[in-house]
């Protein structure tokens, strides 16, 4: 039998709250900056398009095209 376990930090920040004159998507911005400072990740501007819209067929090529390179022994 097998047993594994995946062990994180939980880190609890205090309650945040939107600045006066800060637009919702200026707020969303500090808040994530803040929990990439906390989590030790690089806060990236990124607003989750993949998860909407599928890559373009010549991006998912060129990716797997890498990915073989890697992969293939001479």
């Amino acid at each position: 039998m097998t047993s594994w376990a995946i062990v994180v930090d939980v880190y609890y920040l205090p309650p945040m709250t939107i600045k006066e004159n800060e637009s919702s998507v200026d707020f969303a911005r500090r808040v994530k900056a803040v929990i990439a400072k906390q989590g030790g990740f690089v806060d990236l501007e990124w607003d989750g398009g993949l998860k909407r819209a599928l890559p373009k067929e010549d991006f998912k090529q060129k990716e797997q095209r890498k990915f073989y390179e890697m992969l293939k022994t001479e």
